[in-house]
């Protein structure tokens, strides 16, 4: 009914210069319609309906109501899969500082579960066979030295005498004394060519400052032969990207070694010898 209204108006002044009819009895019902709105009353013509309707600051309030709360809301999105397939929650743990993550407990089994990623401040991966593989530290920083573990002597054990549990990740570069992390590997070639290219990573980290010095993607892969379903690796392959920045101009190069599984000490030597002087070549300390 109170849309008829200016419907009314509108066709009697349309019609005015046509017909003046709506100037009288019409226009006196139409003043008795709005009189009647104006006191609360309906209009002579019958009762209206009055409909439900909510003003807009009614519905926001309903609508706040029916709101979950804000730690609900955060939970729901966390879930909200990416156009990658990730969940934002995921997203947001990958870019959370490593060492706030927490280091993975495993048994000291010869096989743990196959192609898993562990995370304990450096990133940790089994092959198809369960076997500890790769073991990546994106940027080194803040480094400590980890507690030793037994299970680094039950590796050690598998290869027989003269192995060591050998990690791939030193133990003094932040890596984890956990299966995953540790391999049977002749000692002669632990203490040897591997401990030098350690050592190198902390040259580099502290060659002069003015270079803002760092080493970044520092990855140890444990390989193993198409034909080898042992845990004994047949080489360990080692690399670093030893990195300096001076102003603008970023100057990155690669330092690399692929060791065999080989108790030649000539050979660990002719090794050794050379990482140092890869460092050297790049200017780290050596």
């Amino acid at each position: 009914m109170k849309q008829a209204i200016p419907i009314v108006r509108l066709i009697c002044s349309a019609l005015f210069v046509v017909s003046a009819g709506c100037g009288g009895e019409a226009m006196d019902d139409l003043r008795g319609a709005d009189d009647a709105q104006g006191n609360g009353k309906p209009p002579d013509n019958g009762a209206v309906e009055q409909a439900d309707a909510q003003s807009p600051e009614d519905e926001g309030a309903d609508l706040a109501d029916e709101r979950p709360p804000d730690d609900k809301l955060a939970a729901q999105a966390g879930d909200e899969e990416l156009s990658d397939g990730q969940t934002a929650r995921q997203a947001l743990e990958e870019e959370a500082p490593e060492d706030q993550l927490e280091a993975a407990a495993e048994p000291c089994a010869k096989f743990l579960d196959k192609n898993k990623i562990y995370r304990a401040r450096w990133t940790y991966t089994t092959d198809d066979r369960g076997r500890a593989h790769i073991a990546q530290a994106g940027h080194l920083y803040n480094l400590r030295t980890r507690a030793r573990t037994p299970c680094e002597t039950t590796v050690g054990g598998w290869g027989g005498v003269g192995f060591d549990g050998s990690h791939l990740i030193a133990a003094t570069l932040d890596g984890i004394s956990q299966r995953y992390n540790l391999v049977p590997f002749p000692k002669i070639a632990n203490v040897g060519p591997m401990k030098v290219f350690e050592n190198l990573a902390r040259d580099c980290m502290s060659t002069q400052a003015t270079l803002n010095p760092q080493v970044d993607n520092y990855t140890v892969v444990a390989v193993y032969n198409r034909n080898n379903t042992g845990v004994i690796p047949d080489r360990i392959q080692m690399s670093m990207d030893y990195v300096t920045r001076v102003h603008n101009t970023i100057h990155r190069s690669t330092i690399r070694v692929n060791i065999p599984n080989s108790t030649s000490s000539a050979y660990m030597k002719r090794l050794s010898n050379d990482i140092r002087k890869q460092g050297r070549d790049v200017g780290c300390r050596s």
